[in-house]
């Protein structure tokens, strides 16, 4: 459970941000600016995670296509300081991408290799 929360935090976070790779950034960075958020420097990076989801692809742009239409007064600065899409808004999609994230079986841990006696 805790992976799917770990998972969501980060993809609400990126998904926040924005998909498009022609909008994501500059959305970010926009709404960090208008909200005051300390971490522009993340928006790349989180973009970018969003970009690459290795899982629940279909629902996360589904979302996308919500948050990009949102207007900044409707996002935050989260706990790490970094814009994101108030809880309010895009409940039915965000709604899909946690049931989705919920139906992923956690990593497994990495490997650890073994030491010399």
């Amino acid at each position: 459970m805790k992976t799917v929360f770990a998972a969501l935090a980060i993809l609400l976070v990126a998904a926040s941000v924005g998909c498009h790779r022609d909008q994501c950034v500059p959305t970010c960075e926009k709404n960090a600016k208008a909200l005051g958020c300390r971490h522009t420097d993340h928006c790349k990076d989180q973009c970018k995670s969003l970009l690459t989801s290795p899982v629940c692809l279909e629902q996360m742009k589904a979302f996308e296509v919500c948050f990009l239409k949102e207007p900044p007064a409707h996002w935050i600065c989260d706990e790490e300081d970094i814009p994101a899409l108030g809880p309010l808004y895009c409940q039915p999609e965000r709604g899909k991408v946690v049931e989705c994230l919920s139906h992923v079986p956690p990593a497994p841990p990495p490997s650890v290799p073994p030491t010399k006696p």
